[in-house]
């Protein structure tokens, strides 16, 4: 079992033990979709290491928890519905635990950050310890008193990854909005979710793919996570120490944050995803590939505005 024992505070990351606690979602609930509502189906869930997947000792789980629009599960995410998942959301827990390990066997620990929006809540575990070699350990989660259910299981190999991905870097870079959306109530008087931040904006990147070395436990190109800072004003320096506004993957050359490419553009299902400043009319963004053993990149930095596409910073 990984848990997370106190570490000393750290700026911008919230430390937990490994049965972490996620705040609450915030999305009120629909029974079902139409005109200009979106109904919320309980939970999507995606989950790095993804299942079968060989890892280095020093691998750490990341686990990203969003609300789940009804009637379509796009690839790569599992759908957990019914009464634990659907309802208000109190608590939700993450626990990773070696499968067939013995009842005496010390736990290991790990550090926890938890980061997100309302609509969406990343939460990475990283072990103080090495995992053990030539193992295989179970992803569960569970909701308010629900029992733990698995979403997932991973191997460890027998190296180490100290090496970070190789990346060129942001080729391009756009931030785009949205058209405000008008929503009510449900004919059954539930609110709806409000589209009053359905202008939030959106980042669509062009680059290409990250490697990481051919050795077992390198990982794969299409399993690489991209993760997104901001700078809190277009000529601040961006601090890559805190946690990423978010992590990201990068399909058929794109990288895409703020919206999700499963439903259609200004779709109220297109839950807006991307807290960025407000009220500024250029950004500064870097965006860095991550492995699964948190090796990053060095970061690729773009100025983007809502008008004009940006280039690579020399």
């Amino acid at each position: 079992m990984i848990s997370a024992g106190r570490a000393p505070a750290t700026s911008g990351m919230k430390r937990a033990r490994a049965a972490v606690t996620v705040a609450a979602l915030g999305m009120a609930l629909t029974p079902q979709a139409r005109g200009s509502m979106c109904v919320i189906d309980g939970m999507f869930v995606e989950v790095s290491p993804a299942t079968g997947a060989v890892v280095p000792r020093n691998a750490r789980v990341r686990v990203r928890l969003t609300k789940a629009p009804h009637g379509k599960t796009p690839p790569g995410r599992l759908h957990l519905d019914g009464p634990d998942w659907s309802g208000p959301i109190d608590a939700v827990t993450v626990l990773v635990r070696a499968v067939g390990a013995r009842g005496g066997e010390p736990a290991l620990v790990a550090n926890v950050t938890s980061f997100g929006m309302e609509q969406e809540r990343i939460v990475e575990l990283v072990p103080r310890e090495l995992l053990a070699r030539h193992r295989r350990f179970e992803i569960m989660l569970s909701a308010s008193n629900g029992p733990p259910r698995s979403i997932g299981t991973f191997n460890v190999g027998a190296e180490i990854d100290a090496r970070a991905p190789v990346w060129k870097g942001l080729t391009r870079a756009e931030i785009l909005g949205r058209r405000p959306q008008s929503s009510g109530k449900d004919a059954g008087g539930v609110i709806v979710e409000s589209s009053a931040s359905r202008d939030r904006p959106w980042l669509i990147a062009e680059a290409p793919a990250a490697t990481d070395g051919a050795t077992t436990g390198s990982t794969p190109a299409a399993a690489m996570a991209y993760g997104l800072w901001v700078a809190s004003t277009p000529g601040a320096t961006i601090d890559y120490t805190r946690p990423p506004v978010s992590y990201v993957s990068r399909r058929k050359g794109v990288i895409l944050a703020g919206r999700d490419a499963a439903y259609p553009e200004n779709d109220l299902c297109d839950l807006p995803l991307l807290p960025l400043p407000s009220g500024q009319t250029t950004l500064r963004v870097g965006i860095r590939a991550v492995d699964w053993a948190g090796n990053a990149s060095p970061p690729s930095e773009v100025t983007v505005n809502v008008d004009t596409p940006a280039t690579k910073t020399p």
